[in-house]
């Protein structure tokens, strides 16, 4: 599956950006799902890759288990900012009313002279009735 876009839009052409993405997804069973997705940024006669991985895993049969995996990485080349990411998110369906999710996210974003990392942890349990 092959997606492309065109961010320029109405800038002039000194300050467009042009990206394109290819994203594959490839899932082998019922347990297991992984994708990549790979392009390009380019402006200003530079160009940067652009590259997204993620992974899902149900071990146990009907869901019961989850986790769930993505890392990606943008670059914007008309002002060099970077942007990195990491998500967890496992979850647990301990039975059919009772649930246990967590969520980690860490974002570093980059500028030439200034980088800014932040970090998240969110449980939720969840019982319905």
């Amino acid at each position: 599956e092959a997606f492309l876009r065109d961010f320029g839009g109405d800038l002039p052409p000194d300050e467009r950006e042009d990206r394109w993405t290819v994203d594959l997804f490839w899932q082998p069973g019922g347990q297991l799902a992984l994708g990549a997705m790979f392009g390009k940024a380019a402006a200003h006669g530079t160009s940067t890759p652009l590259q997204s991985y993620r992974a899902i895993w149900t071990p146990l049969p009907g869901g019961a288990l989850k986790l769930n995996a993505q890392y990606d990485e943008d670059v914007e080349p008309v002002t060099d900012r970077r942007s990195r990411r990491l998500m967890l998110n496992p979850y647990w369906a301990i039975n059919e009313r009772t649930a246990l999710r967590v969520t980690y996210y860490l974002q570093q974003n980059s500028t030439p002279g200034s980088e800014v990392t932040t970090q998240t942890l969110q449980t939720t349990f969840s019982v319905d009735f």
